[in-house]
């Protein structure tokens, strides 16, 4: 149909309906009226547009990376991004001699888009004469899900030890039968090890505090017994820092007022999750050339143009292909799908903890979902109309089949 239902998509996904004192209607609901309006066609400018990925951990990113890479152009890469790392500052000047005539158009990493990255990126752009406007792209991932997977991956290496353990043994483990006590023993193990061999060269400062830990006679990881032990665990909050972990995404968790009274603040990270990857703000373009360089506020230099949900890698991928208007790729690689789910060991319970814990994150990702459903039928209704204008559906390069 030609007309989007924003209520029934507001409903779906549980965001916040309350009407204002004056009976004014929901901000929430004119936000997403405003997310249907953006022509989604005409959100990417290929001659001004610089795009740059945050990639938050275990969200798939590592996927859209490398489509990235080979979408734009291995050299059209900023020096410095890393498909699964840190943003390399080292990298960015050194290898910039050697690519003068080179035009940016993409860059990737786990870093943030901090103003340390912002000031790398700008100073690039501008030496390598590339489009100036940097635009941000992110990925979304079920909040209980995303950390099931960095728990069980890069904190715990489970999934590591369970393979060691089916190539051992000839047995395979998943969800309830994943003996997680014996796993931490196990790494506890190897860490040990690691602590006693005199090669410290490869040491980082979380093996540091881990050996600290083990000559003091302490267990370092008492988070990797099982999931309620990390739960009630203070790393949790701190040294893992697990809690709020779209933080940093959208540039302004950090700087809300009372941002821990709940009530008022998931309303609020729903509002402005929606100017954010909704596009409901009414930033120009136009005004972004006229304070391009110091004057440009933090709200303003957050400026999506497409994020991808990981539950829902397949449309997203349909957005990603038409919003930037690329040959759809033949075979995403899937980088780092797990045979084992991460989250098959984590109880109900478990997951009913991180929803009443992490009401932010929930927040944000249930915001995400309502603007993807709001983009994709709103890209269904640009391709229609394309159509009924006369242009073919083979024209259309960048629709994959299975999107239309």
């Amino acid at each position: 149909s030609s007309v989007i239902d924003i209520h029934a998509i507001a409903d779906k996904w549980k965001l916040s309906r309350k009407k204002k004192k004056n009976g004014s209607s929901n901000d929430i609901i004119s936000l997403l009226e405003k997310a249907s309006q953006v022509d989604i066609s005409s959100l990417y400018d290929e001659d001004n547009d610089f795009v740059y990925f945050h990639h938050i951990h275990k969200t798939g990113g590592t996927t859209v990376s490398m489509l990235m890479e080979r979408s734009f152009g291995e050299d059209a890469i900023v020096p410095g991004s890393r498909i699964s790392g840190d943003f390399a500052f080292r990298d960015a000047p050194t290898q910039q001699q050697q690519h003068d005539q080179t035009k940016y158009r993409a860059a990737f990493s786990h870093t943030p888009f901090i103003s340390k990255l912002r000031q790398a990126l700008r100073s690039t752009l501008q030496e390598s004469n590339s489009p100036h406007h940097i635009r941000l792209v992110t990925m979304i991932r079920e909040p209980m899900s995303l950390r099931a997977s960095s728990h069980a991956m890069s904190i715990c290496h489970y999934n590591r030890l369970l393979k060691r353990q089916a190539r051992e043994t000839g047995e395979t483990h998943c969800g309830a039968d994943v003996n997680l006590t014996a796993l931490t023993y196990a790494r506890l193990d190897e860490i040990k090890e690691k602590c006693e061999s005199s090669d410290t060269t490869n040491v980082g400062p979380r093996m540091m505090r881990y050996c600290d830990d083990i000559s003091e006679g302490k267990n370092p990881i008492t988070y990797c017994l099982s999931i309620p032990d990390l739960l009630k665990s203070e790393e949790y909050y701190n040294k893992l820092n697990m809690h709020d972990w779209y933080r940093p995404v959208l540039g302004k968790f950090t700087k809300h007022g009372g941002m821990h009274s709940n009530a008022t603040a998931v309303e609020d990270v729903e509002q402005y999750t929606l100017e954010r990857l909704g596009k409901s703000n009414d930033y120009s373009h136009q005004q972004q050339q006229e304070d391009e360089t110091t004057s440009m506020t933090e709200e303003e230099s957050f400026d999506f143009i497409w994020f991808g949900i990981t539950e829902r890698m397949s449309e997203s991928m349909c957005l990603f292909y038409y919003t930037f208007r690329l040959q759809p790729s033949p075979s995403i690689p899937n980088a780092r799908v797990m045979d084992c789910k991460p989250s098959s060991w984590w109880t109900d319970e478990d997951r009913a903890e991180v929803m009443s814990r992490e009401t932010l994150d929930y927040a944000v990702w249930r915001t995400a979902n309502a603007v993807l459903d709001v983009r994709l039928a709103k890209m269904k209704m640009e391709i229609q109309a394309k159509l009924d204008s006369g242009i073919s559906l083979e024209s259309m390069y960048y629709v994959a089949p299975e999107c239309f």
